[in-house]
């Protein structure tokens, strides 16, 4: 197997001071248990869990594993491949213990973290949507930012993830050069499964944006931004957007939220307001209508009043 298959670093203090070449036992372990295909799809999302975790063997740490879902959703992670990855964790955590690399008390606190229990699509816990005062009120504290081209930045963040629908890494990702003002629409290059869309604004959109681009020299759009409120060269990262989402609630006074919820509001927004679902799904860049379908957060009798809008003609 291919070293690049296999993550490779030194764990987190729970485990005994082990060589790397060691602890990559663990993983080839697991993964040699399975068969060709497997083993490639699982080495992915092994690899994928590392990047998102900002490193290799973070669910040693049993602080770090209760992250993870909360972490796949803001990268943007559909909850099957979190799920997915969790799966492969859990599989590497129980060779390690096979191989002495991890005592039995500490394979059972990892492994009983609600972080590596799968979640059912649906499940209200994987994230909520944000009512209209809220998003007033993030937007109010990055305007009312002291530093102004951090709060211009903020702010053309929020308008990416709810005005636009965007995935936190697609926004992340996005370059001014794919941005049409006068058009209010902009281009998503490389979405999910590398597919491209182009993506129409919500009104006011262009306006935040526009805003902020009186700073940036950056050719991404999102950049960061240091203390002193000088723009950095450089796009800004998932997990700073993650940040920039928990510094916005404290400051607006609203519950917590992942970027990923300004999404799922944009999705059920547009629906609430009479939005097809294929429109939807087109906007959002979702291959399928079942996915999109699972921001519908309509009550039952809306779909009620619906379908009785139509009468069988039995007589």
């Amino acid at each position: 197997m291919s070293a690049d298959a296999i993550v490779t670093t030194r764990p987190a203090a729970i485990l005994p001071a082990q060589a790397e070449a060691e602890l990559r036992q663990a993983e080839a372990l697991y993964l040699e248990g399975l068969g060709p295909t497997g083993r490639k799809a699982q080495a992915s999302k092994l690899r994928t869990a590392a990047r998102v975790m900002g490193g290799p063997f973070w669910y040693t740490d049993p602080g770090r594993v209760a992250g993870w879902h909360s972490a796949a959703e803001a990268a943007g992670l559909s909850i099957a491949t979190a799920n997915a990855a969790a799966s492969a964790v859990r599989g590497v955590v129980e060779a390690a213990w096979r191989l002495g690399m991890m005592d039995g008390d500490a394979k059972a606190r990892v492994l009983a973290s609600p972080g590596l229990k799968a979640r059912k699509v649906g499940d209200p816990t994987t994230g909520r949507h944000l009512k209209a005062g809220e998003l007033a009120a993030l937007f109010g504290a990055a305007h009312g930012d002291r530093l102004a081209a951090r709060g211009a930045r903020d702010a053309a963040l929020l308008a990416l993830l709810y005005g636009a629908g965007l995935r936190v890494s697609e926004a992340c990702a996005l370059a001014w050069a794919d941005v049409d003002l006068d058009a209010e629409a902009l281009t998503v290059k490389r979405g999910k499964g590398g597919k491209a869309r182009r993506v129409e604004l919500a009104a006011g959109v262009a306006d935040v944006l526009a805003a902020w681009a009186e700073y940036g020299s950056d050719p991404h759009v999102l950049a960061a931004v240091d203390k002193g409120g000088n723009v950095k060269a450089g796009r800004l990262s998932s997990r700073a957007a993650q940040g920039i989402a928990s510094r916005l609630a404290k400051a607006a006074r609203v519950a917590d939220f992942t970027p990923h919820d300004l999404r799922r509001t944009y999705a059920g927004d547009l629906l609430d307001r009479g939005a097809d679902l294929s429109t939807v799904q087109r906007l959002m860049g979702h291959s399928s209508p079942t996915t999109t379908a699972r921001y519908d957060r309509r009550p039952a009798e809306t779909l009620r009043r619906a379908a009785q809008a139509l009468t069988v003609p039995s007589r």
